[in-house]
């Protein structure tokens, strides 16, 4: 699968990761201003999955949602090219350091979006803490249906 030539009229330059494919693939750049619609309205609200994480596990999950998110806005993948970009062998130091990286475009990400959470915040109240994982799953369930969730390795 050639990167260069499964980009989008959308691509936008940003940090390169090497997925389980052994090559590097371009996850855009966050906003440089708090408030703007570049990404589009789903984007906003796996912001604030990943804001509102309870804990760990479901701050990863949220993370990986985003990271779908933003390689199909750089790229036309067919459901089985997904799959075959982020499927690596478990406990391997390539998934980890892929993990690694989808936290760090999160976090850079999420600075903007901070601020106009906390802005629009104020005087709101915070929604339930019951159905936020519900709610990560369901995103990737109605947004992502290309991937195929395995929990076992491919030996």
């Amino acid at each position: 699968m050639n990167e260069y030539s499964r980009r989008t009229p959308s691509f936008r330059d940003g940090v390169k990761v090497c997925l389980a494919d052994g090559e590097e693939w371009v996850f855009p750049a966050a906003p440089k201003s708090p408030g703007a619609t570049l990404f589009g309205s789903e984007y906003d609200g796996l912001m604030q999955l990943i804001i509102q994480a309870e804990d760990v596990s479901e701050q990863r999950l949220a993370e990986l949602a985003l990271a779908l998110y933003l390689l199909a806005f750089n790229y036309a993948l067919s459901p089985s090219e997904f799959e075959d970009l982020l499927t690596f062998h478990l406990d391997s130091s390539e998934a980890a350091t892929a993990a690694s990286a989808f936290h760090q475009i999160a976090q850079e990400h999420i600075h903007p979006s901070l601020e106009v959470s906390r802005a629009s915040s104020k005087g709101a109240s915070d929604l339930p803490t019951q159905g936020r994982l519900n709610r990560a799953f369901t995103w990737l369930r109605e947004h992502a249906p290309f991937v195929r969730w395995r929990f076992e390795s491919r030996s």
